[in-house]
Parts: structure tokens; C-alpha cells; sequence
């Protein structure tokens, strides 16, 4: 028996339910996707704020990794700190000594090569739970394009935390308001329409049996 021919063959109970499961899953897909996918594009223009303004601090702060002026970049980190939603910044040498840093302690720090960090962003938690995006660039010199040394920069991801856990519980709650829609759908269709139907189709049933 082919598949189309056990379709044809089931109860219209049976056939309704699994066209409502069918409908509920695809729909609650697609909110568990648009959810995932919108955490996703906060991501990547949060990292994108972090690569740039890392950036601007490097482009800023030349001279001072030329020269080694630890209580200049000092004095640059401050100011970079105290505005906007910049939690923590660092400078280091070429060879990955730290040259001036601020607040740049970090419980879950895995790598601290920046060489290797250089170009990229990681998520880290401060030592207050703060959540963070760093983002470290290498600094080069204009005219040699020799590495100055690099520097760090971690911006707040509160927003972007905050945005997951509320795809979460979209996507959670979606799912029980869907189960709850389909559940109070098949008791209405059952009872206004399969439940006649299984009678009528009885009674001609008997009808034909005389």
C-alpha cells in the first residue's frame, strides 16, 4: 500500500491532526529561525562597533606605542572609559607587554596572545559578571607598517544578552501558545465537524447495511 493510499485510507480525525501538528511545527520553525537569526545580526553590528572603535583608538594612540608613553595611553584609556559603553581598554608592545591598561581583567579570558586575538572578537565576562565583546587590533606604523603594538578594547554586550533571552522566551512561549491554539483547534473542529461527519457517515453506513 502506497503512501497516498493510506492518506485516503485514515481517519479524518487522524488526517486533521497531523495537517495541525504539521502547521504548528513549520510555524514555530519559522519563529525560532527569524529569533536566532535577529540575535545574529545584533551580534555581528555589535562586533562591528568593537572592531571600529578599536580601530579609532589605534589610529589615535600611534605615538604613543611609538614612544612607550605608558601615562599618555593611560590617560587616553580613561577618557575612552569614562564615555559611551566602553567598559575596559588596553595597550601592549609588540611583544605583548602591557604598556597601559584599564579594568582589563576578565573572568573567562581563554586567549591573551595578541597576536593571535589581533583582528578578531571574543566574548568575555568581567570580574563584576559584566558581559563583553573585545576587540584588539594590531597598530602599524604608517611609514614602515612595522607592528607599534596593539590594543584592546571591550564594550558592554548587556543588550545583546539581553536580546538572546528574549528570543529564548519567545521561542519558548510561541511553542506553548501554538500547542495550546492546536489543542483548543482540534477540540472545535472535532466537535463541529468530525464528530457530525462520523455520525452522518454511521448512519448511511447502516442505511446501505438496511
Amino acid at each position: 500500500m502506497d503512501t497516498n493510499q493510506r492518506i485516503a485510507n485514515m481517519k479524518l480525525r487522524r488526517k486533521f491532526s497531523m495537517l495541525l501538528t504539521a502547521f504548528i511545527l513549520f510555524a514555530w520553525i519559522l519563529v525560532l529561525v527569524y529569533s536566532r537569526y535577529s540575535v545574529s545580526v545584533s551580534k555581528q553590528q555589535l562586533d562591528g562597533k568593537a572592531d571600529l572603535l578599536a580601530q579609532a583608538v589605534g589610529a589615535q594612540s600611534q605615538y604613543g606605542l611609538m614612544m612607550g608613553d605608558s601615562a599618555g595611553l593611560a590617560d587616553a584609556l580613561k577618557n575612552l572609559v569614562g564615555t559611551g559603553d566602553t567598559e575596559a581598554g588596553g595597550f601592549l608592545d609588540p611583544n605583548g607587554k602591557t604598556l597601559a591598561q584599564l579594568d582589563f581583567a576578565f573572568t573567562n579570558m581563554k586567549q591573551t596572545d595578541p597576536a593571535l586575538l589581533a583582528g578578531t572578537v571574543v566574548s568575555a565576562d568581567m570580574n563584576d559578571g559584566t558581559p563583553v565583546l573585545i576587540s584588539t587590533v594590531r597598530v602599524n606604523n604608517k611609514n614602515t607598517h612595522q607592528a607599534l603594538g596593539y590594543v584592546s578594547v571591550a564594550i558592554s554586550s548587556k543588550s545583546l544578552e539581553a536580546e538572546n533571552t528574549t528570543s529564548i522566551l519567545i521561542t519558548v512561549l510561541t511553542f506553548f501558545l501554538f500547542s495550546l491554539f492546536g489543542l483548543l483547534a482540534m477540540f472545535l473542529v472535532r466537535k463541529t465537524v468530525i464528530r457530525p461527519v462520523d455520525t452522518l457517515k454511521q448512519s448511511v453506513q447502516k442505511v446501505a447495511a438496511g
